[in-house]
Formats: structure tokens, sequence, C-alpha cells
């Protein structure tokens, strides 16, 4: 079975030999619905994926530039995947480093104001309003962000009255949404939207923006237009391997598992919403989508009679 320590460099040619478009043969059309055990998932990436790699760490590699390891930065690559930071702020992650946002200071972005009436999601007229005003103050519109299912409310945004104002001005239109709807119960949210990672119009124009072909990164099947080169579809010339750590988890889950898990935390909160709104000192203030359930005090002065001043402690039964 693969394995790290078992990963013998000197047995495979430190160039990929693999024939462009061999991989697509060997996945299936759709990921398994039930989880696979793994080490079949070990087993494919021995077979099907080592051997057809280029291996930087070979000594006998010298292309491009060397390819520096340690055992200490594996070891925090470990630990990091450990620990699942997510990095957004300075007490989830104490070594983030603050940095400029070039060209979108807080004066370049309009935050459309959301009320309980809408239930909080985006309202399109005001959309409109607000995108009008500013085509009328010779500004240029060109980014909007909706939302299926907001961090703080599970807000839902109306996709198509958003899509139907972002197409009028032009703009460009990203939704954010979550895994949920990978059950179809919930794919009614996402009207008129289909996944992908990146979607434009002609392709051409942005390869062509991006493309650095330099001597040392020319190769046969690029020169040949046989495979996709994605370098040419990013700023950065190089990316992290995630797509094998998709894979794995598709294979080892199931996609029957993976929607069980989101449908037993939707019990849940289903759940406790009941047990909060059979409670007459609390009120739910939005409705439950997913798996957040928003819900507050009804009165106040509650919390101030049972609240102990020496301790700051507040007992609630």
């Amino acid at each position: 079975m693969l394995t790290v320590g078992g990963y013998h460099l000197q047995t495979y040619p430190v160039q990929s030999q693999a024939l462009p478009g061999y991989l697509q043969a060997r996945l299936p059309e759709a990921p398994p619905h039930n989880p696979e055990p793994l080490h079949t998932i070990l087993r494919d990436i021995e077979a099907d994926l080592i051997p057809r790699i280029t291996h930087w760490f070979i000594p006998n590699f010298f292309a491009y530039f060397p390819a520096i390891a340690s055992t200490a930065a594996f070891i925090e690559k470990m630990l990091c995947t450990c620990f699942n930071t997510v990095r957004f702020t300075c007490p989830t992650r104490p070594s983030q480093r603050c940095r400029s946002s070039w060209g979108s200071t807080p004066a370049n972005i309009r935050l459309i104001p959301t009320t309980m009436e809408t239930e909080f999601a985006l309202f399109p007229a005001l959309l409109r309003e607000t995108v009008v005003a500013d085509v009328e103050a010779r500004l240029v519109p060109l980014f909007v962000c909706a939302t299926v299912g907001t961090t703080s409310m599970t807000a839902v945004d109306p996709l198509k009255p958003v899509a139907d104002v972002a197409g009028e001005i032009p703009m460009w239109l990203h939704v954010e949404a979550g895994s949920a709807c990978i059950c179809p119960e919930f794919r009614h949210y996402l009207d008129a939207t289909w996944c992908c990672c990146l979607w434009v119009q002609k392709s051409c124009l942005l390869v062509k923006a991006l493309r650095v072909k330099p001597e040392y990164l020319r190769n046969g099947p690029s020169e040949r237009e046989l495979v996709v080169e994605y370098i040419d579809w990013q700023v950065g010339t190089g990316r992290q391997f995630k797509s094998l750590q998709l894979w794995s988890v598709l294979r080892s889950y199931g996609i029957a598992n993976l929607r069980e898990h989101i449908r037993s935390d939707i019990s849940m909160a289903r759940m406790f919403e009941g047990f909060v709104m059979s409670d007459p000192r609390f009120e739910v203030i939005t409705p439950r989508r997913f798996a957040l359930v928003c819900f507050r005090l009804r009165q106040m002065g509650w919390v101030q009679s049972m609240w102990t001043p020496s301790t700051g402690s507040c007992w609630i039964g």
C-alpha cells in the first residue's frame, strides 16, 4: 500500500511518461454513491498517479528550479491540516499578515442593506436603484455578490432577479453558496446557476492575457495544443494539488454519506428550532433553511433580572 515512508523516488522516472488525457479514461463518469475503502483509493493513486507525475525531489531532476523541503516543513504542513484553522481574523490565526486591498477601498464598495421584511435577503429593486445611481454618477459598477445561505442568518438571495439586474448593466455576478445543495431537496435555491470554478465567455481572451511562455515552460503537448495549460488561466505559475483532496474525500465518504452528514446537521437544527419555539421566552427571528437557528430573547429585562454582577454570569433555566 502507498505510504509516505514507502515513497521511493529512485523507482520512478524523473519526468512524467503519461500521454495527454490518459487519466480521463480511468475516472468514472460520476462520483461513487457509497464510500470506498481507503486502501482502494491509495492503490489507485499508486497505480495511476504516482508513476505518471514529475517527481521534483529526485536527485536527477534539474528542470525549472530546485524543489527544496525539510522535515520541519513537512511536519508543519501536517499540523496545519490537523488544526484546520480558518484564517480570516487575528484570533483565528495570530500569524496572519495584514495586507492592503488594491483598488477595493471602502469608497468603491456598496453595501446593500437588508431587512427582516425580506428575511435579510438582497432586495433586487434596491440593488437596481443603487447601481443606477452609480451609473448616473459616471461610475462603473462591475461586480455584485449574491449569497445562498449567509453566514449570520443563512439568508438566501433571489438569484434570478439579481442576475437580471447584473445583466442589465452589465456586471459580473458571483454566487456564494455552501455544500448543502449537494442534497437534491435544496437545489431549488440555486435558480439558473451552474457549478464551475472559472467561467468566461471567450476563454481565448483570458488565456491571451495571462499566457507566459518562457523557454523552460515549453513542451510538446502544449505546443501542439493537446492539453489545457491552467497556468494560462491564472496569475500564479503554480497551484496546490487540492483536486486530489476532493477526489479522495468523494471516494472515501461517497455521495450518500456526504448527504447524510448534511441532513443530520439540518435535522438537529430542526429539533433545536422546535425547542426554541416552544419556549415563550425566545423567538426565532429568521426562517431556518439549513442548519442555523437564529433566535433571541423576547424581553431583555429577564436577562437583567437573572444577571449576577459579581460574576458576570446569567442563568436561564
